[in-house]
């Protein structure tokens, strides 16, 4: 392999990497940006830390808009009154829908293995 491929295939690998570690960091609730940036710079590894670590830490509520009137729900987890429309009860953190942060997971995990072995086969191939 020539240095200009290697380099280029380099800078894919760590572009897709980037990608997948910021979309995978939103959905943990966590800093896409930061991890974009450690995807680039540490590729599957970063990857993998952002699919361990659990969920951040919630975004505040959003205030109501004036003359406007809430109704609540009860959260299942802490029993306690939240907003009817409300994504993450506020007082435990818990989630309301049905899915969990990172249920989907799954696809962006087999991407990320799937590549990683189809780049050793690459190299090893190139090198052997």
């Amino acid at each position: 392999m020539e240095p200009r491929e290697a380099f280029l295939w380099l800078l894919a690998q760590s572009v897709l990497f980037s990608l997948l570690s910021a979309v995978a960091a939103h959905a943990r609730l966590r800093n896409p940006v930061g991890w974009a940036l450690g995807g680039f710079l540490l590729g599957p590894l970063a990857l993998l830390v952002v699919l361990v670590l659990g969920r951040g830490i919630p975004s505040p509520p959003l205030a109501l808009a004036p003359g406007e009137r809430s109704s609540t729900k009860e959260c299942p987890a802490c029993c306690a009154d939240i907003d009817h429309r409300a994504a993450l009860c506020r007082f435990c953190g818990t989630r309301q829908s049905r899915l969990e942060a990172g249920a989907n997971m799954a696809p962006l995990v087999v991407a990320a293995l799937v590549l990683a072995g189809f780049t050793a086969v690459v190299l090893v191939g190139r090198c052997g």
